[in-house]
């Protein structure tokens, strides 16, 4: 009981942190940050009369205004809209038309006056009933089936299912087994038979985002021809400008946050150590050279590609794979152009988890588990995306020669006991009738980047500091991480592996001091040749910075990828020390660092006999 008690006092200032961090996540959603309208109020709607092309009628898109453009003649006059709300199908007038209410849920209806032509080539004169439907962004949804109007406003009906599956529908009912003539964007034009379901298996969300036109007939004489369009989030737009928007405010306040931190620590350096101090070690501090290695050219390359495939996969290829999970942080539910389901919405939504059907479930526990076994947390430094984004603000501040902070064992268990809060609020914050994905910080990339507009709260103040943090500290929000800590609980039976030959170990500690994840047992270790730890994401970095051949090695499936190398480590600090003369020659002050810039600290005292330390301080200041 003393011992819990001592415990307490002796952290009693992390403890209160992670009691507010938990009330500030139970109430996220009374934090805003950037809100946008969750409606239709910011659209225009319009029409466009034109005398060329064939008779029809069809929507187009230009950012936030939404226009129909009537071919072949055919009057405004002779169109009726409708809209649903929800309340219903409403009849719009040209009133309702120019100033769209919040009833609106985002699908309007455009019917023409029965027109005659010869549509199936007969030379009959055949009745043509002309429609085109719209729907709009916020109206799909991954989880949502289409809404349909009733026969009486028009009896054909195309909806965009999961925004996976085109159905037909016709008078009211789902058009089953039925052959329907279905026309491209591009022009082309084929006969396709719905399945049981009225599905049109042929079709997919890139059809239905290029705009669709469905014709069918009972009687070969009334053709109903209807032209579906969903709005398509394009990229590069200013739409998709607009949903970056709390992003720029996120990286404003981040950027205004690090500047303050340098400011305080230059003045408390100041203060404490004169300025003289200051100077000589901002003369010696700075990047002068970045290790390169075919290992760390992949990692990068599977972030990069990583990135595009998850964020915009479904967008570039026009499919989903969202039965299968991968345990990364990327919000699924509101990026729904995901290629492939993030694991952090089931885990921080369990209570939703549970309701899903028997196959569901096992479909997303099978997918987990079999990527956490087989890769460990190689997802954490080859694929996911805020990896990436850390590592692009850590190669930000080596390229503005800003110091990071030395780190030690009392600071990385302060922040083992905020990753643990953070692993009891994403599993059980659902049941106290919280969200975690208010307060999760991620939730702020994946929709952003791909165009969506998504309100953030308590999350993105979350956000500002994980990119404070990883501006000072290497793979900060790694360390602190939920889902990272879930995915290390395989770490003994993956078959990615950090081995270590403890002969050739010298213990001049590089390897511990190039961890960003502060990885003690790398350096400590005597006698068991693997050394993964639980927090290890194979960043590769205490292999390329241990001058020792063969002592520490990543190995997958049993063979060694990565191995130490000890000519290499020669081969570069040659190349650092020619870098330093030259410095030196053309008046720069070529100096080598005299302090580490974001290493672990706690074996500064131990002696480096040999020349190669020199290379390692000053590549990773």
């Amino acid at each position: 009981m003393r011992s819990i008690i001592s415990t307490i006092l002796k952290h009693w200032r992390l403890l209160l942190l992670c009691v507010l961090m938990g009330l500030f996540a139970r109430y996220s959603w009374k934090f805003p940050f950037y809100e946008f309208a969750d409606d239709v109020t910011e659209y225009t709607l319009g029409i466009e009369e034109t005398e060329e092309g064939e008779l029809g009628l069809y929507f187009t898109y230009n950012n936030v205004n939404v226009t129909l453009v009537l071919g072949g003649g055919i009057d405004q006059s002779d169109i009726q809209f409708y809209g649903l709300t929800t309340s219903g199908i409403a009849v719009m007038s040209e009133e309702h038309m120019s100033f769209l209410t919040e009833d609106y849920t985002g699908s309007f209806l455009a019917v023409s006056k029965m027109q005659y032509g010869d549509y199936n080539g007969d030379g009959q004169r055949d009745r043509l009933h002309l429609a085109a439907r719209t729907d709009m962004e916020i109206l799909l949804g991954n989880n949502a089936d289409g809404e349909t109007y009733s026969a009486d406003a028009f009896a054909l009906d195309v909806v965009l299912n999961r925004r996976r599956e085109v159905q037909i529908y016709y008078n009211d009912a789902p058009l089953a087994d039925t052959m329907v003539r279905v026309t491209a964007a591009d022009g082309s034009v084929t006969d396709q038979i719905t399945d049981e379901n009225g599905v049109l298996t042929a079709l997919g969300a890139k059809d239905a985002w290029k705009g669709v036109t469905v014709a069918y007939s009972e009687n070969n004489i009334d053709f109903y021809i209807l032209n579906y369009k969903a709005e398509q989030n394009t990229l590069f737009t200013l739409r998709h400008l607009s949903a970056l928007i709390p992003l720029f405010w996120i990286l404003a306040v981040s950027v205004i946050g690090i500047l303050l931190c340098m400011a305080a620590r230059r003045y408390l350096e100041q203060k404490a150590y004169g300025r003289d101090y200051v100077r000589q070690r901002r003369c010696g501090s700075g990047r002068t050279g970045n290790p390169f290695s075919l290992f760390m050219f992949v990692r990068w390359l599977c972030m990069i590609t990583a990135w595009l495939i998850i964020f915009y996969g479904a967008y570039i290829f026009g499919v989903w794979f969202d039965g299968i999970a991968l345990p990364v942080f990327a919000c699924g539910l509101y990026n729904e152009n995901q290629f492939i389901s993030g694991g952090c919405y089931y885990l921080a939504n369990l209570d939703l988890l549970f309701g899903l059907s028997l196959g569901e479930i096992l479909a997303w526990l099978a997918s987990m588990l079999a990527s956490m076994v087989v890769l460990g947390r190689l997802i954490c430094g080859f694929l996911c995306p805020m990896g990436l984004l850390q590592d692009v603000i850590h190669q930000v501040r080596l390229g503005l020669r800003a110091d990071g902070i030395a780190m030690n064992e009392k600071i990385y268990d302060g922040l083992k006991l905020i990753k643990w809060t953070f692993v009891i609020l994403m599993l059980s914050l659902c049941f106290a009738g919280g969200k975690f994905c208010d307060f999760c910080p991620v939730q702020t990339l994946s929709p952003a980047f791909s165009g969506f507009k998504v309100s953030l709260y308590a999350g993105a103040f979350v956000m500002v500091g994980v990119m404070i943090g990883s501006f000072f500290k290497r793979r900060f929000w790694c360390t602190i991480c939920p889902l990272g800590f879930l995915i290390g609980i395989t770490h003994k039976i993956s078959p990615v592996q950090l081995k270590k030959n403890c002969e050739a170990c010298t213990g001049c500690g590089a390897c511990y001091e190039a961890c960003p994840m502060g990885i003690k047992t790398i350096y400590t270790e005597r006698e068991k040749t693997r050394v993964t730890d639980w927090d290890c994401i194979f960043c590769e970095e205490c292999v390329r910075y241990c001058p020792e051949d063969d002592a520490l090695s990543i190995m997958v499936f049993g063979r060694p990828v990565y191995v130490s190398s000890r000519d290499k480590f020669m081969l570069r600090y040659k190349k650092q020390k020619r870098r330093a003369t030259h410095k030196r020659s053309s008046g720069g002050d070529g100096a080598v660092p005299s302090s580490i810039s974001h290493g672990n600290r706690d074996i500064a005292s131990v002696p480096h006999q040999n020349p190669m330390r020199d290379i390692y301080e000053e590549e990773k200041t």
